[in-house]
C-alpha cells in the first residue's frame, strides 16, 4: 500500500472508517466507469448472457467479472480516497488487466448474441468511441490536468521558495516536501509538525550560523491558523519569531521564521 499503509495498518474509529468508504464509493466507481468505459460493455455482456440464449461464458470470464466485482465494492472502504492527481481512481487500476481480459474472452459469445449484422457495426462503434475516449480522457484532458494542477498548487511556492535567501526550509508534511524536490540541491528541508520539533531545529539552525529558515505547511494542519507565532528558546533572548509572508498556491502558507 505504499505511503497509504497507515489508512490500513493505523488505528482508528471503525464507524468513521466505513462512513467515508460509503461517501467515497460513489466517486470512486463512477470516476472508473469515466476512466475504463470497458465496464459498460462488459455489464451488457452480464445482461445479454442472462437474457440471451448464448453458449454459458468460460469459467475464467466468469471469475474475472466476480473479481471486479469484489474489488469494485471493497476498494473504497480498504483505501478511502480517490487517489489525487493521478489515474482516475488510481486504487482501481488493479481493474483495467482483468476488464480486458474478460472482454477480449467475451468477444465470442457478445458476436454470437449479436445476430444482426447492424448490431455488431454498432457494438464496433461504440468500442472504438470508447477507445478514443480513452485516448483524448488519458493524454490531452490528463495532460491538461496535471500542467493547471503544477502551475496553481505548487509553481507559485516553488518561485518563493528558490527566490528566498534562507536555506533551511522545514515542511508540516512529507508531500510538500516532495513537490519541492528540485530545490534539494540548494536548501536543506526538514519535517516537523509539532512545536518541539521546530524548538530543535531552531537550535540546531542557530548551532550552524544561519539567520533563520521558512516553516511551510498546508492550510489544513500545523499549529491552527495564525500569522505569525514565537518558538521560545532554552536560553533567554534567544526566542525564533515566525511572521507569515502569505499563502503560496492553493493550500500552502509560508512563514519566515528568524532567529534573534
Amino acid at each position: 500500500m505504499g505511503l497509504h499503509a497507515r489508512e490500513v495498518l493505523d488505528i482508528f474509529d471503525m464507524t468513521q472508517h466505513f462512513a467515508r468508504g460509503a461517501e467515497f464509493f460513489s466517486v470512486l466507481n463512477q470516476s472508473q466507469i469515466e476512466f475504463l468505459p470497458l465496464m459498460v460493455l462488459l455489464l451488457v455482456f452480464c445482461v445479454v448472457v442472462f437474457f440471451a440464449r448464448v453458449k454459458t461464458p468460460s469459467r475464467l470470464v466468469l471469475m474475472s467479472c466476480l473479481v471486479l466485482l469484489l474489488t469494485s465494492l471493497a476498494i473504497p472502504f480498504v483505501v478511502p480516497t480517490t487517489g489525487g492527481n493521478a489515474w482516475g481512481p488510481r486504487f482501481l487500476l488493479i481493474n483495467v488487466p482483468i476488464a480486458c481480459l474478460a472482454f477480449g474472452l467475451s468477444v465470442s459469445t457478445i458476436l454470437q448474441a449479436l445476430n444482426r449484422w447492424f448490431l455488431k457495426v454498432l457494438m464496433l462503434c461504440v468500442c472504438g468511441g470508447f477507445v478514443l475516449q480513452g485516448i483524448f480522457l488519458n493524454t490531452f484532458e490528463g495532460n491538461n490536468h496535471i500542467i493547471k494542477a503544477y502551475h496553481y498548487r505548487v509553481l507559485p511556492l516553488m518561485e518563493f521558495v528558490r527566490n528566498d535567501p534562507y536555506r533551511v526550509i522545514v515542511v508540516s508534511d512529507t508531500f510538500i516536501a516532495q513537490e519541492l524536490s528540485t530545490q534539494f540541491r540548494s536548501k536543506v528541508f526538514f519535517r516537523s509538525s509539532q512545536m518541539q520539533g521546530l524548538k530543535e531545529i531552531a537550535d540546531a539552525t542557530r548551532d550552524v550560523h544561519e539567520k533563520g529558515f521558512l516553516y511551510i505547511r498546508t492550510n489544513y494542519s500545523g499549529f491552527g491558523i495564525r500569522d505569525q507565532f514565537k518558538i521560545e528558546a532554552k536560553r533567554q533572548g534567544e526566542d525564533t519569531h515566525c511572521l507569515s509572508k502569505g499563502q503560496y498556491g492553493v493550500y500552502y502558507t509560508v512563514f519566515q521564521c528568524d532567529l534573534l
